[in-house]
């Protein structure tokens, strides 16, 4: 994630990047919704995340189980 943003946490990054240095920065205010929306993106992504293992083991469970039962 870190890779694709389109931001820089700090102005010390910003500096090494640009390799010029940082007269200003501005800084994120982020409300309590914005705030919710994120942590609910955040679950969401896991939980998707979690499904997809969850269904790489019992696929290859199914695998297991076939081949074990054919040979």
């Amino acid at each position: 994630m870190g890779q694709l943003r389109s931001t820089f946490a700090t102005t010390a990054r910003l500096e090494k990047a640009a390799g010029m240095p940082v007269i200003g920065s501005i800084g994120e205010v982020v409300t309590r919704v914005q705030s919710g929306q994120r942590r609910h993106k955040l679950k969401m992504f896991l939980g998707g995340t979690a499904a997809l293992g969850v269904a790489y083991v019992l696929l290859l469970g199914v695998e297991i189980l076939q081949r074990g039962l054919a040979a």
